[in-house]
């Protein structure tokens, strides 16, 4: 499969879904993502996996999966982190609407279905599903357990409350056009989706919260090294079991991890900082950007390059970099055999 920039000719009509996966060299991970869109259920859709600069392997491993409906764009320069390569997902998708789905995740077979379903039922703008983190165990005496994000305010985003990976969401194409192209997390204090989605409810689009868990989410961020290993065990060990969804669920809800129980001052001292973020995301200020920056004492980039560090990656590209810094970068792709040297004119 090759690089594209624009559907192919005999596209055929556009599809109800447009699928945006970014990814970066972790061919075997991206295969449990795509095998997980090919077991959907709702089956009116296209995916655009999007390569950060991607090494031969990814482009073959898409290819494998010899589907019309899949598309593969492998990006000239790498960008460093997601928001790029979705971006330009969004910029080729043709679905009324457009779901996203990270490299290291996985859908539940009913996932699109149950999201247009309930986005329709609702008349909202977009839907964030319910999902679960896979926590991996801190020792060897440890099990894994995991933690839910999506759930909302009477069933509706709560720009305090809400968490919504970028895994979860279903929006409709008419409203991204509306907000515009996610943000870089270079220029973020987390991570660019949250801020992403925070948009989406300022402008005024409802963003309805759906109580069912249709998303497993393995956060590269979680596991030290994850982008060096080539293996994904987590992965094999969930893949079988999706075929008993309902079995899958109830022991990704065993696994659980309650709540801390906080003494009463903690509790009241929460309560007052959701009023003020509350009132500050009414403002335009988003929460998921206040609490890093002003309480953990981040700084703009300071997230996506401690998310980079943990996975076996170097910092950010930088986005201006000196002449001597890209003689740096091109001698190193330049050795590593990524490009074929230039020969001056023969002046004889």
């Amino acid at each position: 499969m090759t690089d594209a920039s624009a559907p192919p000719q005999d596209a055929g009509p556009p599809p109800a879904v447009s699928i945006v996966a970014a990814t970066f060299n972790r061919p075997t991970v991206l295969a449990f993502a795509i095998r997980s869109v090919l077991k959907q259920e709702f089956s009116d859709w296209e995916l655009i996996v999007v390569g950060d600069r991607c090494d031969e392997a990814t482009g073959e491993r898409v290819a494998s999966f010899a589907d019309p409906r899949i598309r593969y764009i492998n990006l000239a320069r790498n960008w460093g982190e997601q928001s790029g390569p979705n971006n330009v997902g969004i910029a080729r998708a043709r679905g009324k609407y457009i779901a996203f789905l990270n490299q290291d995740d996985c859908w539940f077979p009913d996932h699109l279905r149950a999201a247009t379903e309930w986005l329709e039922a609702c008349g909202a703008d977009a839907v964030v599903a319910r999902s679960a983190t896979v926590v991996p165990p801190a020792g060897q005496d440890d099990a894994w357990c995991t933690f839910l994000t999506g759930a909302g305010r009477a069933g509706r985003y709560d720009p305090v409350l809400t968490e919504g990976p970028i895994s979860t969401l279903l929006v409709k194409s008419a409203v991204v056009r509306a907000i515009g192209p996610l943000r870089s997390a270079f220029d973020c204090y987390a991570t660019s989706s949250q801020e992403w989605l925070f948009r989406i409810w300022h402008r005024g689009f409802d963003i309805s919260c759906m109580p069912h868990l249709t998303v497993l989410l393995v956060s590269s961020g979680l596991r030290p090294l994850s982008y060096v290993k080539s293996d994904a065990p987590e992965h094999a060990f969930f893949e079988p079991q999706f075929e008993r969804p309902l079995q899958l669920r109830l022991l990704l809800l065993d696994r659980c991890r309650a709540p801390p129980q906080r003494p009463h001052w903690r509790r009241l001292a929460k309560s007052v900082a959701v009023i003020g973020l509350r009132a500050a995301a009414h403002l335009g200020w988003a929460p998921s950007e206040l609490v890093p920056r002003f309480y953990l004492g981040f700084r703009r980039g300071t997230f996506i390059n401690g998310l980079r560090k943990t996975r076996g990656l170097q910092a950010m590209p930088e986005r201006d970099p000196s002449a001597a810094t890209l003689r740096a970068r091109y001698a190193a792709e330049l050795s590593d055999g990524n490009a074929k040297p230039v020969l001056p004119p023969d002046r004889r």
